[in-house]
């Protein structure tokens, strides 16, 4: 009876945890992950109306990118590889829309980010950006 009731705490709080994880970043579908990121950008950069347009469109178009890379490539480095490519080609699509300021805190943000992530023993180490 004990161990039933352990076992059905455990399934509950893995559901739970699991729960409270689905709305975070990287969650989600594509366009999911897209629109939150834009809403983000647009709060942190100061984007007007047509800027956010545009950086949705773009967010949206790789994110799908990003999720068909990663579902179709066979190992970790072919999806670092893969992940590499795409962000920087929406990078580019970026500071087309972007301001040199809007830019540069773009960059700095995605530094602070980069910095406060804990290493997770993968590609990291690799990162000499």
């Amino acid at each position: 009876m004990v161990a039933t009731l352990l076992a059905g705490a455990m399934i509950f709080a893995g559901a739970a945890q699991a729960s409270h994880h689905a709305g975070k970043m990287g969650h989600g579908s594509a366009a999911d992950r897209a629109a939150r990121q834009t809403e983000h950008m647009t709060q942190a950069l100061g984007l007007s109306e047509e800027q956010a347009r545009q950086v949705g469109e773009i967010n949206e178009k790789y994110a799908t990118e990003a999720q068909a890379s990663l579902e179709n490539a066979a190992s970790r480095d072919e999806r670092y590889g893969l992940m590499r490519e795409v962000m920087g080609k929406r990078d580019e699509e970026l500071r087309q829309v972007l301001t040199d300021e809007q830019y540069e805190s773009l960059k700095n943000m995605r530094e602070s980010m980069r910095k406060a992530r804990k290493p997770r023993g993968g590609q990291d180490e690799l990162r000499k950006d």
